[in-house]
């Protein structure tokens, strides 16, 4: 029988810029390696300065260290990424070379664990090029509900008060400058593409609320703790020195 092709779409990639999100998306494509059931393929956005400049292909993809199952997505955060919306200004990343790699590698499911320097719009494009194949999003944080990099705090004129729920007027309150009408429409662009993700996995109970609360469907959004791979014994060195011991982090089991 024929392996689930699962694509995983990522922020950064933990060898080029290391972070928990980052990490946790690497070891869960490379255990499920392994798996007589799925066919991981990892797509993780670096910048164009992050290679020699001799390394750049000529579309915004290049395989990781030559391996046919993980590709760089090679974009710029100035001045083409819009922060606030989440939008890149170059559409053809979205409607051209996104499109193209999911057309070619048809997927059997995308799960995007972030699109961070991307843009919601790869939500958007991959519901538009497979139709059929269900989409997931990991919720690592608030950024789609908070503007204030996805902390969910209130800025220092508010005294960094933890916030709990957002509207036009509130946002507004922590970002002057920026009109409320801009933050209405920011929420809509958000949801309209999100609006296309199938199952969304929150790592607490406590992010899942916010979200319910920002108007995801409580049964699209389930709990699932991050898993971590058993942590390995360094190997014996000089002779009969101990060996360091390490404890599990929890059983990788991305789901049940």
């Amino acid at each position: 029988m024929a392996k689930t092709r699962v694509l995983y779409v990522l922020h950064n990639h933990p060898t080029l810029f290391p972070g928990g999100a980052e990490q946790y998306a690497l070891e869960l494509f490379e255990t499920l390696r392994d798996s007589e059931e799925i066919e991981p393929l990892l797509v993780s956005r670096i910048s164009r300065t992050s290679v020699p400049a001799g390394n750049r292909p000529g579309t915004p993809f290049m395989t990781v260290d030559g391996e046919p199952d993980q590709y760089f997505l090679f974009t710029e955060s100035e001045p083409t990424y819009d922060y606030f919306f989440g939008t890149s200004a170059d559409k053809s990343l979205y409607t051209t070379y996104f499109a193209d790699f999911l057309a070619t590698y048809q997927p059997d499911v995308v799960h995007f664990q972030h699109t961070l320097h991307m843009g919601y719009d790869l939500v958007s494009t991959a519901r538009r090029v497979l139709p059929r194949a269900p989409i997931l999003y990991t919720l690592h944080e608030y950024l789609p509900i908070c503007h204030r990099q996805g902390q969910m705090l209130r800025t220092e004129e508010k005294n960094e008060e933890l916030c709990l729920e957002s509207s036009p007027r509130r946002c507004n309150e922590c970002f002057p400058h920026i009109p409320s009408r801009d933050f209405f429409l920011r929420e809509r662009s958000i949801k309209a593409h999100l609006a296309n993700v199938d199952l969304f996995i929150a790592p607490s109970h406590f992010l899942r609320q916010r979200f319910v609360d920002w108007g995801v469907p409580p049964d699209q959004i389930v709990v699932e703790d991050y898993g971590r791979r058993p942590a390995v014994r360094l190997a014996e060195q000089e002779g009969d020195r101990p060996r360091n011991r390490f404890g599990y982090f929890g059983q990788f089991n991305p789901y049940k």
